[in-house]
């Protein structure tokens, strides 16, 4: 018998429209049932027991690959729980049966993420706005992720990072709070190290016993003797003779592991001599910081929200009882100490002139470090530089030189404060204008003074050392704003045309996070792919239809396929799409920094940039030669997708071939892009230098004039070995032409 066919049925807008309607009316009652389930559930638990085991449970990620999604699990899940039972005095006893305690946690772990996602779905309704403005959608962003983003930078870079950035005023802040940095940072490193080592230890210890019970059913099997010694009676060892022995390891080891997470405040609650043990540390100096950052039971107002961007456990991430302590998000305790510290430094004036001042040497420093990698072939100025224009001195941070490009560097060390996190349009606008407006002002007013001048005059302090900027040998400056602030995950919504009115026409400059460029400086391992990412990066934010989450996934699809779009666009338009979404992209870059930085042993390479590896390698022989343009001839080629680079380096290979057995003069060429946006690639080698200067001047010529492209790009290999011998290049534009 064949199935019915049924037609498919089709809603019109307005049904569409009243079943959103009617969903999002239960939303409020769904809450309130979730929350209602996580209230009575939680009733007959020891406080450390269930903070224990669903902090436990939102931990649990695969150690050898790193994954943004772990089924469900979510940092603020245990602290919507760990504030719920802040809400009340401490509860000792535990009256859940244990046959029913797994069930029970599981229950109060879904109906809390049920709880916090139909809260944020509730949430992101009431806020949409279709045309909300970019001020609108960044202060909604940050307030977002501040209630669930816990890393918003890596966070062994943010202690590495920390122990330089306060260095200068440790001793002040040792006085003060009774623990150094140091120590501070130990205890941050190593606290979740132990709670895991304790954990592992009973797990051990339960696979002894299950094995040791399975030896005594299995001898009962042989010999039919009682061991002399057993949790099973008689009765049990009989019932189990005939099941095999692998399910009965499983069965014991189930029983014991559930015996575990019924008592697993035993290993997630510790005390300050313990962690002090541990961390091989004062007692004195461990309780101090373990004061600072705790928060008592009955502490938290019972009409508290529990979904909150500024709760309890942002400044107090740590929750204390009698000698105990527990941490419900230990990705929280990272990330504390900064503000504790900060919050003291801004009750002395003193202390905040030499930390702002401190604060902004580091960062521009730590930025200049960092661009150095990217531009080994780059001229690194001095930094705190200074010229006279219009009869003021004027600063800028910093200037970087490659090739034809200059960089003007602006380093802002300003924090977005609670306030702004909390969703305050007023503030978020004031920080945005501190960190982007006037940094990109700042840097517009360098750049107008090097091409007003012509050859511009700058000077360190005291016109120790004068530096000369030749504006006509620049043909593009860019503006970068560094932050110290982490606000990889906010500048991906500032776009090209974007409505702030914060940059002045055609300037659209380079916002990027300490935190960010480090990533960045890590995978860019070569000079012109950071140029070719910062020009990709324009292109993509172009376009106010592409969403994508933060900085590093640019980056990400950068190394994965060059950050290319262009075969999407046609669909795009076509079929009239509004919005597309880019997938977190992440993953690969934060499982090589978990093996860089200790937390696995397997080993995970760096993440590489898609490119052929020979194609690689004639991008460093034209950026190591003297050739004219080199920089412009490397972008062009680097706009080519990747099936026209592979067919490029395929037909490189065959006439290297050839000329390898004849020496003489060979050739090839593509072009590549549609209609009248086509570029076209030359290589040619020859034994002599002067032919094939000539040869390649005029066959390039030819084909720009003939084939009509935006651009033609030539490069010319003299009497090569097996590597590259680029002496000669060709570049012509619709613009201009010049060899």
């Amino acid at each position: 018998m064949q199935p019915e066919e049924s037609t498919p049925h089709e809603y019109s807008r307005e049904q569409i429209g009243n079943f959103h309607e009617e969903m999002l009316g239960s939303l409020p009652d769904k809450i309130k049932q979730n929350y209602q389930v996580l209230q009575e559930r939680s009733k007959p638990f020891n406080s450390f027991q269930l903070i224990a085991n669903i902090s436990h449970y939102n931990h649990q990620h695969d150690a050898n690959e790193y994954s943004d999604y772990r089924d469900g699990r979510m940092f603020i899940i245990s602290e919507i729980v760990a504030i719920h039972c802040l809400k009340s005095s401490f509860k000792e006893t535990c009256e859940v049966p244990a046959l029913e305690f797994y069930e029970a946690v599981q229950e109060i772990q879904e109906s809390t993420s049920s709880y916090f996602g139909l809260s944020s779905a509730l949430e992101m309704d009431q806020q949409y706005n279709q045309n909300a403005s970019t001020l609108e959608q960044i202060t909604h962003k940050l307030h977002r992720d501040e209630v669930v983003v816990r890393n918003p930078g890596h966070p062994d870079y943010h202690l590495l990072f920390n122990s330089e950035l306060y260095e200068p005023l440790k001793q002040e802040l040792t006085n003060y709070f009774g623990f150094s940095l140091e120590e501070s940072i130990i205890i941050r490193q190593q606290v979740f190290k132990m709670i895991n080592e304790r954990f592992q230890v009973q797990i051990k210890n339960v696979k002894l016993q299950a094995s040791k019970l399975v030896e005594q059913v299995e001898n009962y099997k042989r010999n039919g003797k009682f061991p002399e010694e057993s949790p099973l009676i008689k009765e049990q060892f009989k019932e189990l003779k005939n099941t095999p022995a692998k399910r009965l390891y499983k069965l014991f080891l189930g029983h014991y592991t559930n015996e575990i997470l019924f008592n697993l405040q035993n290993v997630y609650a510790f005390t300050a001599e313990e962690l002090a043990v541990y961390c091989k540390l004062s007692v004195d100096s461990v309780k101090k910081f373990l004061t600072q950052l705790s928060v008592r039971f009955g502490e938290v107002d019972p009409n508290q929200d529990l979904i909150i961007a500024n709760s309890i456990l942002k400044s107090k991430p740590i929750i204390n009882h009698g000698e105990y302590y527990i941490i419900p998000s230990f990705s929280l305790l990272t990330w504390s100490v900064e503000p504790l510290y900060e919050n003291f430094i801004k009750t002395s004036p003193k202390l905040s002139a030499k930390f702002k001042d401190n604060k902004h040497d580091f960062l521009l420093t730590k930025g200049m470090e960092y661009f150095s990698r990217l531009f080994s072939h780059g001229t690194m100025h001095p930094q705190n530089l200074f010229y006279e224009k219009d009869g003021n001195v004027c600063e800028t941070d910093g200037l970087i030189a490659y090739d034809t490009i200059l960089f003007v560097i602006e380093a802002k060390g300003n924090r977005i404060t609670s306030k702004a996190k909390e969703g305050n349009f007023q503030r978020t606008e004031s920080h945005l204008k501190d960190l982007i407006k006037d940094a990109t002002l700042q840097g517009k007013r360098t750049v107008d003074f090097i091409r007003e001048s012509g050859e511009a005059v700058f000077f360190t302090k005291g016109k120790k050392e004068i530096i000369i900027i030749d504006s006509k040998k620049y043909d593009e400056i860019f503006i970068v704003s560094l932050t110290l602030e982490p606000v990889g995950h906010l500048t991906p919504l500032i776009k090209v045309a974007n409505d702030l009115n914060f940059f002045p026409e055609h300037v659209f400059p380079w916002i990027i996070s300490l935190y960010d460029l480090v990533v960045i400086a890590d995978h860019i391992e070569l000079d012109i792919l950071f140029l070719h990412y910062l020009r990709r990066r324009q292109r993509f934010l172009q376009f106010e239809y592409f969403q994508i989450y933060e900085e590093i996934d640019m980056l990400a699809y950068y190394l994965n396929n060059g950050l290319y779009v262009e075969h999407i666009l046609n669909e795009i338009q076509e079929n009239s799409i509004t919005g597309m979404s880019f997938d977190n992209n992440t993953d690969a870059i934060n499982d090589y920094y978990n093996y860089m930085f200790g937390h696995k042993k397997k080993f995970t390479p760096k993440v590489k940039s898609h490119l052929p590896e020979d194609f690689i390698k004639l991008l460093i022989a034209i950026e190591n030669s003297s050739i004219s343009h080199r920089t412009k001839i490397m972008l062009e080629m680097l706009s080519a997708n990747t099936e026209s680079i592979k067919k490029l380096m395929a037909y490189i290979k065959k006439v290297r071939n050839q000329y390898r057995k004849d020496r003489k003069l060979h050739d090839c060429s593509i072009c590549f892009g549609s209609g009248d946006n086509q570029t076209g690639i030359t290589y040619m080698i020859a034994k002599d230098h002067q032919e094939l200067d000539f040869m390649l001047y005029h066959f390039c010529l030819n084909k720009f004039n003939s084939l009509k492209p935006v651009a033609w790009v030539g490069i010319g290999d003299v009497d090569p070995d097996n590597n590259y011998n680029i002496r000669c290049s060709f570049i012509a534009m619709v613009q201009f032409e010049e060899q």
